[in-house]
């Protein structure tokens, strides 16, 4: 890859732009790279999602077309376009997401890393990762989800909104990808994201409890996200807000 230029990185992989207009993703470990390869034949083959094509696999690395993104994309037509996956049946070709005594570690490390310098305590941080993962785990249902699902991940072409990026493609609770898109997206709306988890199966079938529980999972995954930029400004006001919103959230005493 000496002689062509990087164009984006990832978590998982490094990206580059070819002379021909094409990118290359060279992986970091095989097992992204199988996953995110082996995502996107299922994609292909079931006609589910829309997603770049493949020019050539390497050794760890995916030679792929590069999209042209007309506009930007909207949080509805992101819903709307990625909830057929969820109804597909044939599950059992991909992992599902395992939030071990391990992982739950290496997320609480991460949250810890994300919001160090953000003066929370490391008892709120400890309630805040039992509050979420909770949430995660209280449901049964399993279906395939994309894994990272965030505006840049959803671009709109041409052809419709085509979807990049399944090294975390995966099988976990069917709200796991709307509360991550919600998170990512930074908006202040439950009102539109209650209206979101109405647009199509499994979240029409969720009894009000669970729907509750995306809700809250939401809620508590955006006010970690944001509070790192509620803090920049107010760090006195903001942060006894933000303690109160978490307390809230997880019915613990103020």
């Amino acid at each position: 890859m000496k002689n062509l230029e990087q164009f984006y990185q990832t978590g998982q992989s490094t990206i580059y732009e070819t002379p021909a207009g094409t990118l290359i993703k060279v992986f970091n470990t095989q097992k992204d790279f199988q996953n995110e390869l082996c995502a996107y034949k299922f994609l292909t083959k079931k006609g589910i999602l829309n997603t770049p094509r493949i020019i050539s696999v390497g050794d760890g690395q995916l030679e792929i077309e590069f999209l042209e993104k007309i506009r930007e994309s909207t949080t509805r037509e992101i819903v709307e376009s990625i909830v057929p996956l969820y109804s597909e049946k044939e599950t059992n070709v991909f992992r599902d997401y395992d939030l071990t005594k391990e992982k739950l570690k290496h997320r609480l490390g991460y949250l810890g890393e994300e919001i160090e310098k953000r003066n929370v305590s490391p008892d709120i941080l400890r309630r805040a990762s039992e509050f979420v993962d909770g949430k995660y785990q209280e449901t049964p249902s399993r279906v395939l989800v994309h894994g990272d699902l965030k505006p840049i991940h959803a671009i709109p072409t041409r052809e419709g909104i085509k979807f990049i990026d399944f090294a975390l493609f995966g099988k976990a609770n069917p709200f796991y990808d709307i509360a991550f898109l919600h998170m990512a997206e930074q908006k202040d709306k439950e009102g539109t994201f209650r209206e979101l988890i109405n647009l199509s199966s499994p979240f029409s079938d969720l009894s009000k409890a669970e729907r509750e529980a995306l809700l809250q999972s939401n809620i508590f995954n955006r006010t970690l996200y944001n509070l790192g930029f509620a803090l920049r400004h107010r760090p006195d006001k903001s942060l006894e807000r933000v303690v109160k919103e978490l307390n809230h959230i997880m019915e613990y005493p103020q």
